[in-house]
């Protein structure tokens, strides 16, 4: 037992430190590859401070590749970890002057430990989703609104990470922002038409309201609710997810860091209870 113990102990250390040195590495190797010193914005200009926000609002015109690192531990007496590394590039294509396109991708790379002692680890890369917002360029009001189709595709390496099933659904999101706040709300609803009959039908909702205020510094306090309802199993997962973040300039390339605490306000039997996040990500602006 004591061996188990710790080799679990040590898979969390090493999925840790991995994600880590990953994420400032990619960071390091950005900014030497610069002409410049690495710069943190002290007291940024009114274009880094346009670019904190616009990271924070889902349809902006405005390339980000996130690198979210999630450890979440589950609530029986083992805590086991699942570590994921969702690769998020968001990426707008301007149709017209009047309409934007843009593509939200969720590709994750997951490594998870056994929650019944005997059972074994598993890691791979699991489902990608991929959702396209239509989004118009003005609204009375102020208000910024995209919708279009949310695709999910069976891109699982295991069985025991994905659903095995194309699945395809519509997806919203409407906002408000001013010079500090954003807050709005993200929602998809995805089912299954085609994939491996032996799997279970994937009938799921998510609505996820989020709310964040950014200082002029470039510093940011956030907050988000993304729930999912599985219609088939008839079970919530409800994380409730808040931390800060900080738009900073390393050499020529804008980069935010995020640290988030979650807890799970609902969740199925041996899901993760609670978690940590930490997310580098890469600002490219036009």
């Amino acid at each position: 037992m004591k061996m188990k113990v710790t080799r679990i102990t040590n898979q969390r250390a090493v999925a840790l430190v991995g994600a880590l040195a990953f994420s400032i590495g990619m960071a390091h190797a950005v900014a030497a590859s610069g002409d410049t010193p690495v710069v943190v914005s002290g007291a940024p200009g009114a274009a880094e401070s346009s670019l904190a926000l616009k990271l924070h609002n889902p349809m902006a015109d405005l390339v980000t590749v996130p690198l979210e690192n999630d450890f979440e531990f589950s609530a029986d007496a083992r805590h086991a970890l699942t570590y994921t590394l969702n690769v998020q590039p968001v990426i707008p294509f301007e149709l017209t002057k009047d309409w934007l396109l843009v593509t939200r991708t969720i590709i994750p790379f997951i490594s998870q430990e056994a929650v019944v002692a005997g059972d074994r680890d598993l890691t791979g890369l699991g489902d990608i989703n991929q959702s396209f917002f239509f989004s118009p360029a003005k609204l009375a009001g102020g208000w910024i609104v995209g919708a279009g189709p949310v695709l999910q595709y069976p891109t699982a390496t295991r069985a025991d990470l994905g659903a095995g099933k194309w699945g395809a659904g519509p997806t919203f999101a409407v906002l408000q922002q001013d010079d500090h706040w954003t807050f709005g709300v993200l929602a998809n609803q995805i089912w299954s038409f085609a994939g491996n009959h032996n799997r279970e039908l994937v009938n799921t909702a998510e609505v996820d309201p989020f709310i964040s205020y950014t200082w002029a510094n470039n510093f940011t306090v956030e907050f988000d609710g993304g729930s999912t309802y599985d219609w088939v199993q008839r079970q919530w997962s409800v994380p409730l997810t808040a931390g800060v973040s900080r738009l900073v300039t390393l050499g020529k390339q804008s980069v935010s860091f995020g640290l988030d605490g979650r807890w799970y306000v609902e969740h199925a039997i041996g899901a993760p209870a609670w978690g940590i996040v930490f997310t580098v990500t890469f600002l490219f602006p036009k």
